[in-house]
């Protein structure tokens, strides 16, 4: 028996030796970020940078969950900010990036942590039939956005502004600024990548409902926009942090 059960342990490291290392950045600087405002993420000619990003925001990235499947997160997770540079060949597929990104964070935050998947409802927002109706965007900087409340007396009281933003930001950021509508969470499914201009109005859940008339969010989007969003129960990944310390020296 004893040498049946050390045989079995020197298969399984023998097996554990001959998996493939994770992919690592060539070269990658972790810095905390000065600014305030919402994260900008990109992959181009090699470098892969990510601006004022919270932790929750990366562990999005490189774990594909979203913030309400993650749990244990220390309030910092929310609250401090970092600006990430990272280098890799120029044709590295995106899947690549994502898992060097996770060991980067691995290593820097010391994170222990254990994932899965767990049926979650949301709403999951996708291009409609005839296309995208929006604009990309011509203008450098931040993506910025403007929630303008109307009078009540008209159909349409809400009038959303969206600069230089990517699909992904306005998934994020539509759940905020449509909260009454969108009680789950929203997913970026369109595919669409780079950034975007565009205006979108809709009538308020509750002057819709006591007026009788207007648009409801999900019309609005796919009418003035040219996407559709759907509610649907799937089974979406899920992050579990059982250890993580801040990067001494930042």
């Amino acid at each position: 028996m004893r040498l049946v059960r050390a045989f079995s342990l020197f298969v399984a490291a023998g097996a554990a030796m001959c998996q493939p290392p994770s992919p690592a950045f060539q070269s990658a600087e972790l810095h905390k970020s000065a600014a305030k405002t919402a994260m900008e993420a990109a992959f181009h000619d090699g470098t892969f940078q990510v601006r004022s990003a919270t932790m929750t925001d990366l562990i999005g990235i490189a774990w594909r969950a979203h913030p309400d499947n993650i749990s244990g997160a220390p309030r910092w997770f929310t609250q401090d900010r970092y600006d990430v540079t990272a280098r890799a060949p120029a044709d590295t597929p995106g899947d690549t990036i994502v898992l060097m990104l996770r060991a980067l964070l691995t290593d820097r935050f010391r994170l222990v942590s254990h994932g899965g998947e767990k049926p979650t409802n949301a709403f999951f927002l996708s291009t409609g039939s005839g296309g995208p109706k929006m604009k990309p965007s011509a203008g450098a900087g931040a993506g910025g956005c403007k929630l303008e409340p109307m009078s009540k007396n008209v159909t349409v009281d809400n009038t959303y502004a969206r600069h230089n933003v990517t699909m992904g930001e306005f998934a994020t950021q539509l759940r905020e600024a449509a909260s009454s509508y969108l009680t789950e969470p929203v997913i970026d499914e369109t595919g669409l990548k780079g950034r975007w201009d565009f205006v979108v109005a809709w009538t308020s859940k509750g002057s819709l409902e006591r007026m009788g008339t207007g648009v409801s969010v999900s019309n609005a989007v796919d009418q003035q926009l040219g996407l559709r969003l759907r509610e649907e129960r799937r089974a979406l990944p899920v992050f579990v942090l059982e250890h993580a310390e801040k990067p001494a020296g930042i």
